[in-house]
C-alpha cells in the first residue's frame, strides 16, 4: 500500500537544489525526484521506513552524483536542516508545480 503524508507541493524545493538533513550524518543531496515511492533497492534516512511510503524527495549525494540505487536518499522535507543551494525555477517549473499540486491532491485526497 501507497502511503503520503500531508506535504504542500507549494512548499517544496526546486529540483537541483542542495540541502543537509536533520540528524544525518550524509554530507550534501541534491535533490532530483519528487513523491517517489520506496522500494526495496532505495534508502531513506530512517531504517525504520517501510517499503511503499511516499517521500517528498529523492535525494543524491551532491558532487559524487549517482552511481548505485542503494545510493538515492529518500526523505521529506521536514528532515531538511538547511538548504544550501535553491535550483532554478522558471515559467516551465511553476507550471510543472502547479500540475503536480493537482495531481498529489487528486491522487492522495490531500
Amino acid at each position: 500500500m501507497v502511503t503520503k503524508e500531508n506535504t504542500s507541493v507549494k512548499n517544496l524545493l526546486p529540483l537541483g537544489s542542495v540541502v543537509t538533513l536533520k540528524g544525518s550524518d550524509l554530507h550534501r543531496l541534491m535533490i532530483i525526484e519528487y513523491y517517489v515511492v520506496k522500494d526495496s533497492k532505495k534508502a531513506s534516512i530512517d531504517p525504520n521506513d517501510l517499503t511503499g511510503k511516499v517521500f517528498d524527495y529523492e535525494g543524491i549525494d551532491w558532487y559524487e552524483g549517482r552511481a548505485e540505487p542503494r545510493e538515492i536518499i529518500l526523505f521529506n522535507h521536514d528532515k531538511i536542516q538547511n538548504v544550501l543551494f535553491r535550483g532554478y525555477i522558471n515559467d516551465t517549473s511553476r507550471e510543472f508545480m502547479n500540475k503536480l499540486d493537482q495531481h498529489i491532491k487528486e491522487k492522495y485526497n490531500i
